[in-house]
C-alpha cells in the first residue's frame, strides 16, 4: 500500500472503532486491531471471488488476507469508492 492509502485506511479504521456499535467491545481488544491489508484487482477477479460468477461486486474482505478493491476504484478521490473501502473495513473489525 502506498503511504496515502495506508493513512486513509488507518483513519477509516479509527473512525469505525469509535462508533457506538463497537463501543461494547473491550477497549484493549479494539486497540489491538491492526489495519487490514488492501490490494487492488481487476473487477472480474473481485466478482469471481465475491459472487462465484460475473456480478457487480466492487470489493470484498477476506479474513486473514485483507481487503480487495476493484482496480478502477480511487478511494483517495472518490467518496463512493471511499465508502466501499469503509464497508470492507467494518467487516475487518467484525
Amino acid at each position: 500500500m502506498d503511504e496515502a492509502l495506508t493513512t486513509l485506511v488507518a483513519t477509516l479504521l479509527q473512525w469505525v472503532l469509535g462508533q457506538p456499535q463497537f463501543a461494547a467491545s473491550a477497549a484493549p481488544a479494539r486497540l489491538e486491531i491492526a489495519p487490514p491489508a488492501v490490494r487492488f484487482a481487476p473487477q472480474q477477479e473481485v466478482a469471481r471471488v465475491a459472487c462465484g460468477q460475473p456480478c457487480f461486486a466492487r470489493a470484498y474482505y477476506e479474513p486473514g488476507k485483507g481487503v480487495v478493491l476493484d482496480e478502477a476504484l480511487r478511494p483517495h478521490d472518490d467518496l463512493v469508492a471511499r465508502s466501499i473501502l469503509l464497508h470492507e473495513i467494518v467487516h475487518h473489525v467484525q
